[in-house]
């Protein structure tokens, strides 16, 4: 199930950024696509090095590294890696894409606390509805990982009943999907570590 959330995830956020690219980052972009993830992240730092000055190609590379790194299964390098890009100077669009990402990428590397801490700003930008839903799932799946099932159920259920695209008979089953999904009988009874040992 959760390979399949992976996926799912990877793929809805491919963002829509568009920036002149250099010919290195054409070459890293190719390379990427040819399913090469390795050599196309050594084509995005040569990108970064030949254009030291060049912030917006310095941006674009560092986030299209983290497909790289997605793609190697690496998760636990892309929060770090986009640490190298100052948000003060960027649009509301552009640090959102950096702090989904980079929540994601603790997300998936297991690393919950700091996921939610990273997650949490986003609900303060201007953003679009689509890239809010994103936020809010991920949330979501981050509240699951951390046992706090009942806020991840409100989370989905209000997301679910504010969606303007949803007709009500969707809100009404898409709200009754997520009340049997978190219904207190499918709520795992987890076993202590600690006790186990003891006993």
């Amino acid at each position: 199930m959760k390979s399949i959330i992976i996926f799912v995830l990877v793929l809805t956020c491919q963002w829509k950024i568009s920036f002149a690219d250099s010919q290195g980052l054409v070459t890293a972009d190719s390379l990427l696509l040819s399913g090469n993830p390795e050599e196309a992240s050594l084509m995005y730092e040569r990108a970064i090095y030949e254009n030291p000055a060049d912030t917006s190609l310095l941006f674009i590379a560092l986030l299209r590294k983290t497909e790289c790194l997605k793609q190697q299964g690496l998760y636990d390098r892309i929060e770090p890696l986009l640490r190298r890009i100052d948000t003060d100077g960027l649009n509301d669009s552009s640090k959102f894409v950096i702090l989904y990402e980079k929540a994601l990428g603790c997300y998936l590397s297991e690393k919950f606390d700091k996921a939610e801490q990273l997650i949490l700003p986003v609900f303060n930008i201007e953003t679009s509805t689509s890239q809010l839903h994103a936020s809010k799932v991920l949330y979501a799946l981050i509240l699951n990982e951390m046992e706090r099932w009942m806020e991840a159920s409100a989370l989905l259920t209000q997301t679910i009943a504010t969606d303007a695209d949803l007709t009500s008979l969707e809100k009404e089953k898409g709200i009754a999907m997520v009340n049997d999904m978190y219904d207190k009988k499918r709520t795992p009874v987890l076993k202590s570590i600690k006790k186990a040992r003891t006993l």
